[in-house]
């Protein structure tokens, strides 16, 4: 390919010159178009073998077959371990009204509240505002961090704010 090129680029610097600035540029095309096949060609030859494997991989049914079985085992048990929990979580819930008389809970003030919407659209437009709209002026160093996080570089910045927000 190498010497082919050689004495193109011979004949076009000696004989036509004129045609040098058409004829160049079809040249350097053909050249990536050359390259171009060398890359399919070599991406072809590692795909083919993958897809292959992967071909008789579906077609061995004993694989398949396990993997088939893995799957709706693992489904069923997700299915019956939320079930599970959610007949621990309202058991929980009922009860809860009669731990009201027990000192540990009446020693906690805060309570977790799940962001709005608005919070939400507060906290990525503005990570400190939305940390002094939660915790107002008691927040005021996690306000300054947020703050200085935020004018460095703005990912950081939200977050910070968002283990106190979210």
């Amino acid at each position: 390919m190498k010497i082919v090129n050689k004495i193109l680029k011979g004949i076009l610097d000696t004989v036509l010159f004129p045609l040098k600035p058409i004829i160049e540029p079809i040249i350097h095309l053909m050249e990536s178009l050359i390259q171009l096949q060398e890359l399919i060609v070599n991406f072809a030859m590692k795909i083919i073998p993958a897809f292959i494997q992967l071909f008789f991989y579906i077609l061995d049914p004993g694989k398949l077959i396990k993997d088939v079985i893995y799957a709706f085992v693992t489904g069923f048990k997700l299915i019956i371990k939320a079930t599970i929990d959610t007949l621990m979580g309202k058991t929980i819930s009922m009860i809860k009204p009669h731990m009201k008389n027990d000192p540990e809970t009446q020693k906690r003030t805060e309570e977790c509240l799940s962001p709005s919407l608005l919070e939400i659209l507060i906290l990525i437009l503005c990570p400190p505002l939305a940390i002094f709209i939660r915790k107002g002026l008691k927040g005021f160093c996690t306000i300054v961090i947020t703050a200085v996080l935020t004018y460095f570089y703005y990912l950081p910045g939200v977050i910070y704010a968002s283990l106190y927000v979210l």
